[in-house]
């Protein structure tokens, strides 16, 4: 959740044009007014479902989405080039 946030600092930042960071197969892509999040690491995935922390997840993202729409961002999160999940301004 922090990285988020950080993202959302960067985010701020960018005016014109866009961000893409790598980190090996998965990617971040950041514009002025979106986030998209590609994850072809499964691994990855499992570690933000394990089932007891699920709860405190979901909480946390709820208001990640509030901020996002707040500050008319979206955040979308695709699995292997699919996307899974959209919050924020424009979901």
């Amino acid at each position: 959740m922090k990285l988020l946030m950080k993202a959302l600092e960067i985010l701020n930042l960018v005016k014109n044009g866009s961000i893409k960071i790598n980190l090996e197969k998965n990617s971040i892509n950041m514009s002025r007014d979106n986030i998209i999040i590609d994850i072809w690491d499964l691994e990855l995935i499992k570690k933000f479902t394990r089932e007891k922390e699920l709860e405190s997840f979901n909480e946390r993202i709820e208001k990640f989405a509030e901020e996002l729409n707040r500050m008319k961002k979206t955040l979308t999160v695709k699995l292997k080039g699919k996307e899974i999940v959209k919050i924020g301004f424009n979901a």
